[in-house]
């Protein structure tokens, strides 16, 4: 009992504990084994599974990453801000020459401010053009809602 024990119980629930942790994400689990009999085989062919599935996320987590990176891509293609810019002074200048001097005005104001973050595109901006920035948006709420 004890030399069954010692061969074959005690390496199935080790095994067994190893793939649980495996199974639970964690792949730090140490599978080496030397044995040459058919609890060397599943030890191994459980280590080839594991860096297989290891290989496996990476890549697919590689794959959704630089899919991401295409579709923000073809999305900013598909918005060049410069075309919506002008666009917006299209309309205002339209605005302004129907007479909706107010709207036309608001419609400038936005398109400033659309100005300012397609121009910065920075990590920093200066207090001043922070400032600008407020300033219009400000405006464009007292615009719209009213004093």
């Amino acid at each position: 009992m004890y030399i069954l024990s010692e061969r074959v119980t005690k390496p199935i629930i080790l095994l067994s504990r190893k793939v649980k942790l495996v199974g639970m994400g964690n792949f730090d689990v140490d599978l080496y084994s030397d044995r040459q009999d058919e609890f060397g085989v599943l030890y191994n062919g459980i280590r080839k599974m594991m860096k297989d599935l290891q290989n496996y996320i990476e890549r697919s987590s590689m794959a959704k990453a630089q899919q991401k990176v295409a579709q923000y891509g073809a999305l900013k293609s598909q918005i060049n801000p410069h075309f919506l810019a002008n666009v917006l002074e299209s309309i205002q200048m339209k605005a302004i020459i129907n007479g909706q001097r107010e709207i036309g005005e608001m419609v400038g104001m936005v398109g400033r401010l659309f100005r300012i973050h397609i121009q910065t595109g920075k990590i920093t901006v200066t207090l001043r053009e922070e400032f600008e920035h407020v300033r219009l948006y400000v405006k464009i709420q007292q615009l719209r809602f009213g004093g």
